[in-house]
């Protein structure tokens, strides 16, 4: 019986899953006029969490983001509508702006924690501008194995 928890059935309510905390780095650059993912993760898992920062050379209306879990879109924006929206809390989306600098063009996105997924979690970038944008940032994910 485990420790913590009432045994009423004889066995355990949680299954041992074998589980493996890792914490990805991203870095890189989408180049104009791609669409492109910036993080994809093809197994089973839990997203604990995670930030990325985009440096824009342009106007944010150009750069749409999408999170997509098991093949289902879940957010689907571009930067200007996230400002636009208000979207600067957990409570608002299921990523949202942390922090943003107008004039140096830096945003920080932000993944909300604790997203389970069974086979996908990718994140995309979608540049419309002429110009290259910089991403770097990281998530930290739990592994089911």
């Amino acid at each position: 019986m485990a420790r913590g928890y009432p045994d009423f059935f004889g066995y355990s309510v949680f299954p041992f899953w074998g589980v493996h905390q890792i914490q990805g780095m991203l870095w890189g650059v989408v180049g104009a006029g791609l669409n492109q993912d910036i993080f994809l993760l093809s197994l089973k898992g839990v997203v604990r969490g995670g930030s990325f920062t985009l440096e824009l050379p342009d106007d944010p209306s150009n750069i749409g983001i999408t999170l997509t879990i098991d093949g289902s879109v879940f957010g689907a924006f571009f930067l200007d509508t996230l400002l636009r929206y208000n979207f600067l809390s957990r409570d608002t989306s299921i990523f949202y702006l942390l922090h943003y600098d107008p004039d140096a063009q830096k945003y920080t996105i932000v993944l909300t924690p604790d997203i389970s997924f069974g086979t996908e979690y990718r994140v995309n970038v979608l540049n419309a501008g002429a110009a290259n944008v910089d991403v770097f940032g990281s998530v930290i994910y739990s592994w089911i194995t």
